[in-house]
């Protein structure tokens, strides 16, 4: 009797350990694999057409990205290069998709400077973006006349256009683009 009880489990640990052996081994990945995986965020859709953007983030890369229906084939709209520090916020399609918007850059502090973590020689701002959609040249035209008057559209620099008012406005504005 003694013989049969130690048997049957060294039977059922031989069983497991050939199951074990049998199962593919997985390629081994790293900490840089896991942390530099491509992150989408931000998903806007045009209220007409078949269109839809978000932002990508690659290593700290941060682009704005589009796919128009049926096929859904995404395709980058802008060229920011490396990690630069500089958060791409509030992604907005205008009503017939054909402009993307987005605040690219960081809330000013207490003595009004935005983020500098690449530290360049010329800080960066936030800034109001449109690029035209099928693919044209990035323009800030945008945020110039929002820079223009402040105090009325305070929210675009210190809350990344969360008024709803203020981003139905400024895709208003996108529109003579």
């Amino acid at each position: 009797m003694p013989t049969r009880v130690l048997f049957v489990p060294a039977l059922a640990c031989a069983g497991l350990l050939a199951a074990a052996a049998a199962r593919p081994a997985f390629p081994a990945f790293s900490i840089e694999q896991v942390l530099g995986a491509p992150f989408p965020s931000q998903l806007a859709a045009a209220r007409q057409g078949e269109r839809v953007a978000w932002v990508m983030d690659r290593h700290g890369e941060r682009n704005v990205w589009v796919a128009d229906g049926p096929d859904w084939v995404p395709r980058q709209v802008t060229g920011y290069l490396g990690d630069d520090g500089q958060p791409l916020a509030s992604l907005r399609l205008t009503p017939d998709g054909q402009t993307v918007l987005y605040a690219r850059g960081t809330e000013v502090n207490e003595a009004g400077e935005s983020a500098n973590p690449a530290s360049r020689a010329q800080a960066p701002k936030q800034q109001v973006w449109a690029v035209a959609v099928p693919p044209g040249a990035a323009s800030n035209e945008i945020s110039k006349s929002v820079h223009s008057d402040y105090d009325k559209n305070k929210y675009t620099f210190h809350g990344y256009l969360t008024s709803a008012a203020l981003a139905l406005s400024v895709c208003d504005a996108a529109k003579e683009l």
